[in-house]
């Protein structure tokens, strides 16, 4: 089907059927790692994207007379939920949700005076 819309004869309409299905999924891109920090990273907004509008389209198949079903745009819909993320969501995501400092990452880092040394424990 995406060979379909690519081959029509206008640019218009190609634009229009592909951009139709990319759209939908440009919300879950940029939203998903703002509501959810835990959701952050390309793949888990890819599966998740790809999970929701996958049971987007079962429903319409199942409810919309006339309607199919039609992976095309479930893939559609997932490029873009990608393009959204990165093009803004990883960002926002980001500065709604600061990476944690681990315990492991406070050690020796900066803004700590160093090891600290036991008492009675050598020279000094």
């Amino acid at each position: 089907m995406i060979r379909g819309y690519l081959a029509q004869p206008h640019l218009a309409d190609t634009v229009k059927q592909l951009g139709g299905n990319v759209v939908p999924g440009l919300p879950f891109g940029v939203l998903l790692p703002v509501l959810e920090p835990r959701a952050r990273g390309l793949l888990r907004v890819g599966a998740a994207t790809a999970l929701v509008m996958l049971l987007v389209e079962l429903v319409q198949g199942a409810l919309i007379t006339g309607r199919a079903f039609d992976i095309d745009d479930v893939i559609l819909n997932c490029a873009g939920g990608l393009l959204g993320y990165l093009l803004l969501g990883r960002w926002l995501g980001r500065a709604v949700h600061p990476r944690r400092r681990h315990w492991w990452h406070r050690i020796g880092g900066k803004g700590t005076a160093g090891p600290v040394k036991a008492s009675g424990t050598g020279p000094g």
